[in-house]
């Protein structure tokens, strides 16, 4: 193990806090109920996925950290499409165009490697949105992984053991959302 503190950070985007009950959601309410909770926690403007996830990863707004959007068009990245900041091949050639400085704040990740410790990223969501918490993991060779774009994953053979110890990722669906009606 380790003689250092481990921190689990749960993040459910989307999610407000008034639809965790212990009828709704038992599970989350219960380790909700067991930790430590953010009931004033808001999301910075423009409220969408990437800019929040970079907001939380670095602590600053877009307008410090760089991500602007879920999508949006960076001449620097490509001429000819929109930067996706939600695909580690888009992130990755971000990180190439500005010299290894996609986010102009450091991240949890570069905080913690500063540290001498490291982060493990997993991501319910794409496996760009979780690399964009923490860009430089491929480097450090931190863990990192998402859900959507696994494939991405690093380091590279993560994905592929998570999937023979506990078998194949379900096909995407989307939600029942009416069992979850507040």
């Amino acid at each position: 193990m380790t003689d250092r503190p481990l921190f689990l950070i749960v993040v459910c985007d989307g999610l407000r806090l008034d639809m965790v009950t212990a009828k709704s959601m038992p599970n989350l309410h219960r380790f909700m109920a067991e930790n430590t909770t953010f009931p004033h926690a808001r999301a910075v403007f423009p409220a969408s996925t990437r800019t929040n996830a970079a907001a939380l990863a670095t602590g600053a707004t877009p307008r410090r950290n760089g991500i602007m959007h879920n999508k949006y068009y960076d001449p620097n990245v490509f001429t000819d499409r929109m930067f996706r900041p939600n695909n580690a091949g888009d992130i990755a050639a971000a990180m190439a165009a500005y010299g290894g400085r996609l986010l102009d704040t450091p991240s949890m990740g570069d905080v913690a490697a500063a540290a001498g410790m490291t982060m493990a990223t997993v991501f319910g969501g794409s496996c760009g949105t979780a690399r964009l918490m923490d860009p430089r993991a491929p480097e450090r060779g931190d863990i990192n992984l998402g859900f959507i774009g696994w494939e991405q994953a690093c380091p590279s053979d993560i994905a592929e053991e998570l999937v023979r110890e506990h078998g194949p990722l379900p096909k995407s669906a989307r939600p029942d959302v009416a069992v979850a009606r507040v």
